[in-house]
């Protein structure tokens, strides 16, 4: 009678031990031992031995449902929240390397993550370590949902990161700093939040890696040319160029006139007008437009020097006369002349006759048999 009882019970727990409360459990399997005395009456004879038999059955199906019941909660989920800080350590905000997600927890989870975990730094002239600056980014979670949170600080080694400025609140729920390298290694961040509404506070961390590389060789060039993309080193009076630059491997470029920074020119590459450049002297002038960039603890200039000339000047003469000069019929005569800054050509004629000439010569003119008027010309 035991053995068919406890097998009864068994089975119809197995069945429906997640549907059925305790209670209806423990009266059916009463219900499964015909022996038990709620089902028949007892003869004074076998009275005592069925009582104990009954009680015995009934210790053991307390104990058994009590333990299923414990089980059966485990396999819902139903658990109990210790209230006990979770820390997360991977940085991503995931909750891995802390305690893991389950349903109903409502510990904070925290994670931080960082613009890169890589940064290849340079040795600049000076010594020391040239490096671009990490953005740190930190948030929490209750629940699996990001919430709102009282930011409490970001530890990290200061003889390792230098701050550039104090840590500020983005308008995503999160807290972000920005923190630069200053020697190599690998170094570890960390930031501490708290849940406003149960005070409860969680820590997160991550981690970067700085190494040092020989930089990239840095190199600049600057150059003039003219309307026809001619090479320009000498110009007329009111003319201009275009000046053309390039770098490589540079960060930060600065453009200068005669030493004097040009506004609105800090790009690494491009080119640009001069405008018209006036020479208002009888001499040349020299303009020079540079360039200096810098970059991986380097810096290097290049320059380039514009000729601006004055206007022209010119002599013409008839040797030995001057401007004019009478001679008998077949008579011969000799022209000179000479120009200053004439870039463009010279010509000489008569009226009739015109060609090109040199913008310093001469001219023997023979068997002279009428006036003449000669005229030298150049431009610039």
């Amino acid at each position: 009678m035991v053995s068919r009882g406890v097998m009864f019970f068994y089975t119809s727990v197995e069945s429906h031990v997640l549907d059925i409360p305790a209670y209806q459990l423990l009266y059916q399997s009463l219900n499964a031992c015909p022996s038990c005395p709620i089902h028949q009456t007892p003869s004074p004879r076998v009275e005592t031995t069925r009582m104990n038999h009954c009680l015995t059955i009934r210790a053991l199906i307390c104990v058994f449902l009590l333990t299923l019941f414990s089980i059966g909660c485990g396999r819902r989920g139903i658990a109990v929240n210790s209230g006990q800080v979770r820390t997360n350590n991977d940085g991503n905000g995931s909750g891995a390397g802390g305690t893991p997600y389950q349903p109903g927890n409502t510990s904070p989870e925290c994670g931080v993550v960082p613009s890169t975990t890589e940064v290849v730094a340079f040795i600049d002239g000076q010594g020391q370590l040239n490096a671009s600056p990490v953005q740190f980014v930190t948030a929490m979670k209750i629940g699996g949902v990001p919430v709102d949170f009282n930011f409490l600080q970001f530890q990290y080694d200061p003889n390792s990161l230098v701050s550039q400025g104090a840590a500020t609140k983005n308008a995503n729920l999160s807290q972000q700093i920005i923190l630069r390298p200053i020697r190599q290694g690998t170094f570890q961040v960390s930031a501490v939040v708290q849940d406003p509404a149960s005070g409860q506070q969680a820590s997160c961390n991550t981690s970067i890696r700085v190494t040092v590389s020989t930089p990239p060789g840095l190199d600049v060039l600057i150059s003039a040319y003219g309307a026809q993309h001619q090479t320009l080193a000498e110009l007329s009076n009111g003319l201009g160029a275009i000046i053309h630059f390039e770098s490589i491997n540079a960060s930060v470029c600065q453009l200068f006139r005669d030493g004097v920074a040009l506004p609105a020119t800090a790009q690494l590459s491009g080119e640009f007008s001069t405008g018209a450049l006036v020479n208002s002297g009888a001499a040349q002038i020299h303009v020079t437009y540079s360039i200096t960039c810098s970059g991986n603890g380097q810096s290097k200039s290049a320059q380039v020097v514009l000729t601006v000339n004055p206007n022209p000047v010119s002599t013409f003469v008839i040797a030995g006369a001057g401007a004019s000069l009478k001679v008998r019929a077949g008579a011969n005569a000799t022209l000179n002349w000479t120009s200053s800054f004439a870039n463009s050509g010279c010509t000489l004629g008569d009226g009739v006759t015109n060609g090109g000439v040199t913008p310093n010569g001469s001219l023997q003119v023979n068997g002279i048999q009428s006036s003449k008027t000669y005229v030298f010309v150049c431009g610039d």
